[in-house]
């Protein structure tokens, strides 16, 4: 369905006083009233530009107040559509074309405002750099930004589409997903661990935009379809530097699978030290530093993968 019939449709259910503005708000769809400047308006539009283009793009209504159902939330629009159209483009970086239409409903003039998927990493003016997410708009970490720039570039094998639908997700697999997002420092992640199959897939992005599941979201999460045993990972516990491996375990996929099992298996091996310090507490030291080893695990599998 086109991003204008989604919002027609939005509309209707809003004078139909079935849903309101802000519960209808979702990943290509957002309601605005004007701010109480022009100013303060194209900001705040220019903003909700980024966040959208920084995703998959969408639509938004202006004129519509949030909370309200019925003839009630129609508020109405003064802002016109050729100088909302310049002003996005002017506050934002690289600049974002939008297309703008002025429409009237119910009496009230109101705006739709369709942004396109952006083809670079997008920001305002002041450096705001955000990406939607369900109906908010969150900020991007250095990290998160680098990655869409290369997805942008086309630089990035895993983001391309593997073919193989988000059912091949193998349970296990997705049982350890939720555990390490739970187990996340930050509100975002934790919550995301607690949403539906879909809404994880797609909030690590792991669903491409034909419906599959990337080459990330197959190998991370998804046993090899043709059967084979496609060894990715290798454990062997010496007991001495040149003696023979008392214990050995491989692993194929899914990845995330065999990074976790493996690293409860290097954990219960990894002997600690007490040492007391001089203010007489204990400490234990590890024979080898947890973190440090499960970022070498991840940075190897990472470099092994599959186009890196």
């Amino acid at each position: 369905m086109q991003h204008e019939d989604v919002a027609f449709e939005s509309l209707g259910l809003i004078l139909r006083a079935t849903r309101s503005a802000a519960s209808l708000e979702g990943h290509r769809l957002g309601f605005k009233t004007d701010k109480p400047s022009e100013r303060e308006s194209y900001q705040d539009l220019a903003e909700a530009a980024v966040c959208f283009a920084n995703a998959s793009g969408g639509t938004l209504v202006v004129g519509v107040a949030d909370s309200a159902v019925g003839n009630a939330a129609f508020i109405g629009t003064a802002l016109k559509a050729d100088r909302v159209r310049s002003r996005i483009h002017a506050l934002t970086e690289p600049s974002i074309v939008v297309t703008v239409d002025e429409t009237v409903f119910e009496d009230v003039p109101l705006l739709l405002i369709r942004v396109p998927e952006g083809l670079d990493v997008h920001s305002t003016r002041k450096g705001l750099v955000t990406r939607r997410w369900n109906d908010e708009c969150l900020p991007m970490r250095p990290a998160d930004v680098s990655r869409l720039d290369d997805e942008h570039r086309g630089a990035d094998w895993t983001s391309q589409s593997s073919g193989r639908p988000a059912t091949d997700v193998d349970p296990d697999a997705m049982l350890r997903v939720r555990s390490l997002l739970r187990s996340a420092p930050d509100d975002s992640r934790r919550s995301l661990g607690l949403a539906s199959e879909q809404d994880v897939l797609t909030g690590l992005r792991l669903v491409h935009t034909d419906g599959h599941l990337t080459r990330a979201g197959e190998i991370l999460l998804c046993r090899d379809d043709r059967g084979a045993v496609d060894e990715i990972l290798v454990y062997q516990y010496r007991q001495t530097p040149g003696g023979e491996a008392v214990v050995a375990r491989r692993w194929g996929t899914p990845m995330i699978s065999a990074y976790t099992e493996a690293m409860e298996t290097i954990a219960a091996r990894i002997g600690t030290t007490p040492v007391n310090t001089s203010s007489d507490q204990q400490l234990q030291i590890e024979d080898y530093p947890l973190s440090a080893v499960r970022e070498a695990v991840a940075n190897a599998l990472l470099r092994a993968m599959p186009g890196r």
